[in-house]
């Protein structure tokens, strides 16, 4: 029971799905029907401003991030459904993940059936999946429950190469404190279900011959099932006009963030920048950044001179080192990425300081921890088809036993505004019969006001630092059969108003997965969780797990 770190990428890695986000509370029927009847593509997670806009050219600094790439193809085909349903039975010696002395054993029995959607039309692009899963604790340790697992994109071309509407549904169980018990499968009392929903409308062309501009506005809808959260939403708007460096180039940019987080605080900020760009050679840009905010909120308001530069450096195919420097109104700001494969490893280096929203990061899966896209990377070069590259990206993860994703930071979700700086990295290596996964991450947040300044008495349980890392390896026995073992750590320390607060837990598993038939593939194992923290409970857990799969 993961954060959607676990399940929705599951459901839309290795297929184009849409980007965006923003939030408040809409009944999750009424988008469902919005999202179907709204679909289409849009640019990669930096936004359809490409350089001018991510890396080099100059990033949005609010940026909405944290939503995959849906590349759109005119090309009509009929919609492809799949269902599915799964099981699985864990027998745990500490269901209710509490200390030695009340900890009660427990057989927990799990059901999840899902159907998936992908269509490609000639207007309308809609992929994803719609599933819940069902928990069932046959001592009575725990209360029995049902929780969903929905992950729906899409995007629809309103006026040819012209107007597009993008939309998404995301719902799924969370952890409400990275200080928490974070076992997998099991309903404690640190999880929650969280919804976020977004509408999309963006324009974007060619004007004055080479002059490309781009107009976006998200908005985006969050709300939970957990007593005391409130529901937020995010107004975002894009806007930019880019001519491309010959050698010299340019671009304007226009960024605005409305963010309501109920009654506690408000936050409205607006950007324009001047992104001047220079091409070195054929594998170097560099560019120089100017611009003025403002930004306003229920702790005070200020203004603010931007400065910055940046670079992208792509000396081939398979390398690429792309990232920006600001000075902001909350002190530096940055993004920066580097990724190289080679024939069979891949490895990402991610780092960022920005301001983050729950809003727009509740269901964002850190691409350090996403094995789906260091696998698909891994391809790019054997098969440029993105599509085929997609399912032979699965089928090698299935088949090799790796996880869909490891490790990844708790996203907290609260009605402050925050800063978060991040490092991250994963490596993956993929052999003939041997494959390996390795990720790290840093991440520090904490609350501050509109001027920037930190608010270091206020916010528990947010002022936190949470580090931690897994490596994956497995070994297939025989084209069907495969055995794995993974170790995770994770560590979470308190400052400010949360100093000296702190949970350190490891997690070890092991695992025996073979595919019976074309549609039905099963698995068995066993974990160990150990766990020290005072702020919950320090316990450690042992269970055996076995489950299955079948598609119909």
């Amino acid at each position: 029971m993961r954060s959607g770190a676990d399940r929705i990428p599951s459901v839309l890695a290795g297929r184009r799905s849409v980007r965006g986000r923003c939030t408040r509370s809409l009944p999750p029927t009424l988008l469902a029907l919005a999202v179907a009847a709204t679909a289409c593509p849009a640019a990669a997670q930096s936004g359809p401003l490409g350089e001018a806009a991510g890396v080099a050219g100059g990033g949005t600094g609010l940026a909405v991030s944290g939503t995959p790439d849906r590349s759109f193809g005119l090309a009509g085909r009929q919609p492809q459904f799949t269902a599915s349903i799964g099981g699985n039975a864990t027998l745990t010696n500490n269901s209710n993940l509490s200390s030695n002395a009340t900890k009660e054993s427990d057989l927990i029995l799990s059901v999840t059936p899902s159907i998936g959607v992908n269509y490609q039309g000639g207007r309308l692009n809609l992929d994803g999946n719609v599933g819940l899963t069902a928990l069932y604790y046959v001592n009575g340790t725990q209360d029995n429950s049902i929780y969903p697992a929905i992950a729906l994109a899409g995007t629809y071309e309103a006026i040819d190469n012209f107007l597009f509407i993008d939309g998404y549904v995301n719902g799924n169980t969370q952890f409400i404190s990275p200080f928490g018990p974070q076992v997998e499968g099991q309903n404690t009392s640190n999880t929650y279900t969280a919804y976020n929903y977004n509408l999309a409308p963006y324009i974007r062309g060619r004007a004055w011959g080479d002059v490309e501009y781009f107009a976006r506005s998200d908005s985006t809808w969050s709300n939970s099932t957990q007593d005391g959260f409130e529901n937020t939403y995010l107004w975002a708007v894009q806007a930019s006009l880019t001519r491309g460096p010959r050698p010299w180039g340019w671009s304007l940019l226009y960024n605005m963030n409305r963010w309501d987080g109920g009654s506690r605080q408000t936050f409205d900020n607006n950007v324009a920048r001047l992104v001047l760009t220079y091409l070195v050679n054929e594998s170097l840009t560099i560019s120089a950044r100017g611009g003025y905010e403002s930004q306003s909120g229920t702790l005070l308001s200020s203004t603010d001179v931007i400065y910055g530069g940046g670079l992208t450096y792509r000396p081939s195919p398979r390398t690429d080192l792309n990232g920006y420097w600001e000075k902001r109104f909350f002190g530096d700001s940055w993004n920066a990425s580097f990724t190289h494969r080679l024939p069979r490893t891949s490895m990402s280096l991610l780092t960022s300081r920005d301001i983050s929203f729950t809003t727009n990061s509740l269901f964002t899966v850190p691409g350090t921890s996403n094995v789906f896209t260091s696998v698909d990377a891994l391809l790019a070069t054997r098969i440029p088809n993105a599509d085929a590259r997609a399912i032979a990206a699965r089928e090698l993860i299935s088949r090799n036993g790796l996880p869909d994703t490891l490790t990844s930071p708790v996203q907290v979700y609260t009605d402050q505004l925050t800063v978060q700086t991040n490092y991250s990295g994963i490596l993956v290596w993929s052999g003939a019969r041997n494959s390996a996964a390795l990720n790290g991450f840093y991440l520090r947040t904490q609350g501050i006001t509109a001027t920037g300044v930190a608010l270091p008495g206020l916010l528990t349980g947010i002022n936190t630092v949470q580090r931690g890392g897994s490596v994956s390896f497995s070994h297939r026995l025989d084209p069907l059969t495969s055995l794995s073992a993974v170790a995770l750590l994770q560590d979470t320390v308190g400052f400010a108003g949360s100093a000296g607060q702190f949970t350190r837990t490891y997690t070890y598993r092991l695992q025996a997965s073979r595919q019976f038939a074309p549609k039905l593939s099963a698995y068995a194992g066993a974990r160990y969780v150990a766990s020290d923290s005072n702020v919950d409970n320090a316990y450690n857990e042992a269970a055996i797990f076995a489950g299955a799969t079948y598609v119909f």
